[in-house]
């Protein structure tokens, strides 16, 4: 098992390491400091994966770097540092879910495209078979509603006189509906299941080359 400091956080900091000075800010002697560091890290990652990050063990280390980056405004010691670092794990689970969240739309986007567009990247039976496994997240006068609304573009006067309802209200529908398909976008994983759907079409296309 890989010693977890070294696996940097994201955010493209150069100093992603966890090295001796800063473990010292844990314990004078090095093996208490090594344990008090790894106690925090398993306590940090077990808290993000039960409080929904994507990547628990990135969120545990940026955690335990933000704190000791500021050390120099905490309690020092231990006790300090645990307490400062579950100050700010909620944060840093908020953040990598906005990204995974933004991640997820731009998956949305060619998807919505395709579903209202004679031609995409996705082929026909592709689409299907993804939209298919989405289909139960809306109700179908939320997937009308949404769907109209990626084809009208900018143009959406009519179908808000006919809802009854005003532009703004209609983007907050529309940005709801959304997020539900994210959300489930997110937890099937569309690069699986887009090698899914392209198995599931050469069988069918060679079922049909069969008969």
């Amino acid at each position: 098992m890989s010693d977890p400091r070294d696996d940097g956080p994201k955010g493209g900091r150069d100093d992603q390491m966890v090295t001796a000075e800063m473990l010292a800010l844990f314990h004078p002697d090095p093996l208490v400091a090594e344990d008090r560091y790894l106690k925090l890290y398993k306590g940090l990652t077990l808290y993000a994966d039960r409080h929904g990050s994507g990547n628990p063990e990135d969120a545990a280390q940026e955690t335990i770097l933000r704190a000791l980056h500021h050390a120099d405004k905490i309690d020092q010691g231990a006790e300090g540092l645990r307490r400062f670092a579950y100050g700010i794990v909620k944060n840093v689970i908020r953040e990598q879910q906005r990204d995974d969240y933004r991640e997820t739309a731009r998956d949305l986007d060619p998807l919505l495209e395709a579903a209202t567009a004679d031609t995409s990247e996705y082929d026909k039976a592709e689409l299907s078979f993804i939209l298919e496994r989405l289909r139960p997240l809306l109700k179908p006068e939320e997937w009308i509603t949404l769907l109209r609304y990626q084809r009208e573009r900018d143009d959406h006067e009519q179908h808000c006189q006919e809802l009854g309802v005003t532009g703004g209200y209609l983007r907050v529908m529309v940005h709801r509906l959304r997020r539900r398909l994210e959300a489930g976008l997110k937890s099937m994983n569309i690069s699986t299941v887009r090698r899914q759907a392209k198995r599931a079409g050469q069988a069918a296309a060679a079922g049909r080359k069969k008969e």
